[in-house]
């Protein structure tokens, strides 16, 4: 009688046995526990900081970034906490990593923004919120340009855009 095992098993606990401890705190929302983590598991920051957001665990997620965790610190898998809260349509989540300066246009391994997840997985709301900064659009990744000539890069959302100059008449034609 040949026995048929499954891998299954095996492989969950490998999963568990590579997870840090302040992975798992922050899984299970244990803010307490992530305080007192914090100071000798910061080489795992980006794996937290994805599971508080992965779970809707913003507090905990506070909790992290108000420890010294960066807010755009990436996972073993290049995905960002934005990008996790903004696949599963988290919005609590979501404001607060953009609140903290996160970076929409960040791409995981596998050329993922945190836009592209969220429409994906069809939150709409989500996908609203990242394309919109204090209700402003965000600028287009190209301006387009006339014929014959380069194209511009749209300006940083971080570096306003310069005031239109005054048009004034001429003082002879007055």
């Amino acid at each position: 009688m040949r026995r048929s095992y499954s891998t299954l098993p095996a492989l969950l606990l490998l999963a568990a046995a590579c997870s840090s401890p302040l992975t798992r705190a922050a899984k299970l929302g244990r803010t307490e526990e992530i305080l007192a983590l914090l100071p000798s598991e910061r080489g795992h920051c980006g794996e937290a900081l994805n599971e508080a957001a992965a779970n809707d665990h913003e507090e905990t997620l506070k909790a992290l970034l108000d420890g010294g965790c960066g807010v755009n610190s990436k996972d073993s898998d290049g995905y960002t906490a934005l990008m996790a809260a903004a696949a599963r349509g988290y919005d609590g989540c979501v404001r607060l990593l953009l609140e903290r300066k996160a970076d929409v246009d960040l791409r995981s391994w596998n050329d993922k923004t945190a836009v592209m997840l969220a429409r994906r997985a069809r939150h709409e709301d989500t996908v609203k919120l990242l394309e919109s900064l204090d209700g402003l659009p965000l600028p287009p990744a190209v301006k387009t340009a006339a014929p014959g000539r380069a194209a511009e890069p749209a300006p940083s959302r971080d570096i306003p855009a310069p005031p239109a100059p005054e048009r004034r008449a001429h003082e002879s034609l007055r």
